[in-house]
């Protein structure tokens, strides 16, 4: 299919008159032969039998934006070209939008679903896309135009994530498009970077997981700037994400961890920062939700100690980095692609032998069950066709079975402290003052129990 910038056409708004009444009236006489494909060399599609006639405006006032004197020469060249005129509208926050049916459904599945049966449907709400936003990705739906800025990148991602305008396969994609934008304009830029990420925050959280994921990108840059620079975590974007909903932050949080593979040393500092200054206003749930983004076997050894040591993250999070088998340092960066092979090798290759253990021991398990069941049925073979056999437990006579299991229990529970013990002792072996540490959280745990 041909679009509008093969024809020639100018890149503009849409704005309808009163005055196009007549225009419209001019219109209408040129759709005689509905129905028909169309031979005309611009268009190789099949226009669908429907006017601006059968669209009910009499129950809803329409307004249209004041400020896309542009669009119209687009969507008037778009009807000469096709020789067919508007037969959509779609309203955008109470401004309408007389389209045609063609060119939108073919860029937006959402679009194609709400128009389907319906000829006037509502973008916004039920979404949060703007008008301005709005305009943009008609144009880019006419056209294949799309103008990009680092005050419009994370409106437009979001809204094409939203309109499912997400076709990352051929060249003139939003999807490629933004991606290729950030890459060359943001991703080397500070200033840049954290204009699109006050930009991100702005429309968290109803903008969806393409905004947080666009503001989690821009974080990774300032954050390496910062690093490169070596600066302690005292910048100025720093003390503005504190002030976010905690809503928005989570989202960002998640999809922080998702690009931070290695490391979340950063992610830690982050939350902590946030802690520090809405330690009061949070629940507990709130900050537990934050910190399931951090990973605590990607933190150096000496957040590590810190963490445990921080009165502001739940408990449940503390013990949680206090069962981990072996302190993580991640002080010896993977730097090469050799070691990120032979790391990805190595991990595959754990994973492997833990499913082979696994499926190892359950094998185990059934045998032990298949033995006791022969030992039992040699036992009723021996004793000579009783009815019955049966062991005396030298338990102390009828509380001897019974206490049994109530023994196991209690022993379960001591095992599971001994554990927990056992991973803050090995924790703080190497460190004095962690083992200081590790001696206070032993006695807080066992006063708790």
């Amino acid at each position: 299919m041909r679009r509008c910038d093969e024809l020639g056409l100018v890149e503009t708004i849409y704005e309808a008159d009163h005055e196009e009444d007549d225009e419209e009236d001019d219109e209408e006489e040129e759709e005689e032969e509905d129905g028909k494909t169309l031979s005309n060399p611009a268009s190789s599609f099949t226009i669908s039998p429907v006017t601006l006639s059968s669209v009910n405006l009499s129950s809803t006032p329409c307004s249209f934006p004041s400020s896309s004197p542009a669009l119209q020469a687009i969507v008037d060249g778009w009807s000469k070209a096709v020789g067919h005129s508007c037969d959509v509208v779609i309203r955008v926050y109470g401004d309408c939008f007389f389209l045609h049916r063609e060119p939108m459904i073919s860029a937006s599945r959402y679009l194609r679903r709400r128009l389907w049966k319906d000829d006037d449907v509502s973008v916004s709400p039920p979404l949060n896309i703007t008008v301005e936003t709005f305009i943009e990705l008609v144009r880019f739906c006419y056209s294949g135009a799309l103008r990009l800025t680092p005050l419009n990148l994370a409106a437009v991602t979001a809204a094409a994530a939203l309109l499912e305008m997400e076709d990352g396969v051929s060249e003139w994609s939003i999807a490629r498009r933004t991606e290729d934008f950030f890459r060359r304009e943001i991703a080397g830029d500070e200033e840049k970077a954290e204009a699109v990420l006050w930009s991100c925050v702005e429309i968290l959280p109803g903008a969806g997981e393409a905004a947080a994921e666009m503001a989690a990108r821009c974080l990774q840059v300032l954050t390496e700037a910062a690093a490169a620079d070596g600066e302690d975590g005292c910048q100025e974007w720093i003390a503005k994400l504190t002030e976010i909903p905690a809503d928005s932050f989570r989202m960002i949080m998640e999809s922080m961890a998702r690009w931070s593979v290695y490391d979340h040393d950063h992610l830690y500092k982050i939350a902590d920062r946030y802690f520090r200054v809405n330690n009061d206003r949070l629940t507990e749930e709130e900050k537990l939700i934050i910190c399931h983004s951090i990973d605590c076997s990607k933190l150096s050894h000496h957040l590590l100690l810190q963490l445990v040591q921080n009165s502001r993250l739940p408990l449940r999070f503390i013990f949680k980095a206090m069962l981990l088998p072996y302190p993580t340092a991640t002080a010896a960066r993977i730097a090469t692609l050799g070691d990120l092979l032979h790391h990805d090798a190595a991990a595959h290759q754990a994973s492997n032998l833990a499913v082979r253990i696994e499926s190892l021991e359950r094998d185990v398990a059934g045998l032990r069950r298949r033995l006791r069941w022969s030992e039992e049925k040699r036992i009723e073979l021996e004793s000579g066709g009783r009815a019955q056999s049966f062991r005396f437990l030298h338990g102390g006579g009828e509380n001897g079975a019974a206490a049994a299991p109530a023994g196991k229990r209690v022993g379960k529970g001591r095992g599971l402290g001994r554990k927990l013990v056992e991973g803050f002792r090995r924790f703080f072996r190497r460190d004095k003052e962690g083992e200081r540490a590790g001696n206070m959280m032993m006695n807080k745990y066992l006063a708790f129990y």
